[in-house]
């Protein structure tokens, strides 16, 4: 197994030293590193950006042809540390405990891990992995926050000023699709430069804005985001997709949670958490996506678009259709015809 090793709990203020362990120099800019993973390693990137207010932005897209270990060694203060997975699976293990998990697409965590405490990330071989990670090195940015601190719980404050890294610390929740835009907005950006930054530590902000509020509304409500499963992720994904093929005739709720061998209740309770939609209202905008893609490729007429996505009542769809777009079916029709 390749093995990296890193002597500080911040991972984006030490790629120069992985570059090293990695045979290969990041390419730098600014406060921007990239490592292009050498051919005889495997393939993808390592990027890392660092912000003044403390935060730092990692993206790690890779596959090694060998099971591959970072482990942060010897660290005197790990930094709070949230991740977002995207793509493929690794194991990460964190705290004082030695707590393992399996990381997989949706899910992110939330965690802290005390000085001197060992933590692994584990790479499978020939295995696309994509996640983010954002890390809050906690003395410069409790500079900023150290006013506001008592706007936000007890456990939630001590936890963002734990600058010695005392406690261990781990929550997990799955994320939705705002957070999932936002992290597609981060890796599509094209802007360079100081545009590039000022958008950058925006998104990383909005991250964490995002996952603390996940964390403050399960802690006032007193209970924990529902728990799926890889199999329930799987299962919930297969309805997305289920739906999408077969919008001009959808199955049922109950159908579709037999179909994907899922109970109903945690199939709509699921869903909504990640997608943000129910799926009645996930379908009918999908639907008027459709319709309109439809009305702008111009081979079918207003009531074969709405026959095509499941409507057979063209009153109702064009009325769906005006409410989303803000313009009838057949007045959109016009305004493309016109703009060619």
């Amino acid at each position: 197994m390749m093995e990296i090793q890193i002597k500080s709990g911040c991972i984006g203020q030490n790629l120069n030293d992985i570059g090293k362990q990695l045979d290969t120099v990041p390419v730098m800019q600014c406060d921007e590193s990239v490592i292009h993973i050498p051919e005889k390693y495997g393939s993808g990137q390592i990027r890392g950006i660092n912000f003044n207010s403390g935060l730092c932005l990692l993206d790690f897209k890779c596959q090694f042809y060998e099971k591959a270990s970072f482990t942060v060694i010897d660290s005197k203060e790990n930094p709070m540390r949230i991740l977002f997975c995207t793509e493929g699976k690794l194991l990460h293990t964190v705290g004082t405990k030695g707590h393992t998990y399996e990381f997989e697409p949706f899910l992110s965590t939330m965690t802290s891990n005390p000085a001197g405490a060992k933590e692994h990330f584990i790479f499978p071989k020939n295995e696309i992995i994509s996640f983010s990670s954002l890390e809050v090195n906690r003395k410069p940015f409790y500079d900023l926050i150290q006013c506001d601190l008592h706007t936000v719980s007890e456990e939630l404050g001590n936890l963002l000023s734990d600058m010695e890294s005392k406690e261990d610390f781990m929550y997990k929740s799955t994320y939705n699709l705002e957070v999932s835009r936002c992290l597609k907005e981060i890796n599509n950006s094209t802007a360079r430069g100081l545009l590039r930054k000022l958008f950058l530590e925006g998104k990383a902000l909005h991250l964490l804005y995002l996952q603390l509020s996940f964390y403050g509304e399960d802690e006032q409500a007193n209970f924990q985001r529902p728990k799926l499963k890889e199999g329930d992720l799987r299962a919930i994904r297969k309805a997305r997709n289920l739906l999408l093929s077969a919008m001009s005739n959808p199955p049922t709720i109950p159908v579709l949670a037999k179909e994907v061998g899922i109970n109903e209740q945690k199939l709509k309770v699921g869903f909504k958490k990640l997608f943000n939609k129910t799926i009645n209202t996930f379908l009918l905008h999908a639907r008027l996506a459709r319709a309109k893609e439809l009305i702008e490729e111009g081979e079918l007429s207003i009531g074969q678009v709405s026959f095509e996505v499941g409507y057979t009542n063209k009153g109702y769809f064009a009325r769906k259709f005006k409410d989303y777009y803000g313009l009838l079916p057949v007045d959109y029709l016009r305004k493309v015809i016109y703009e060619e």
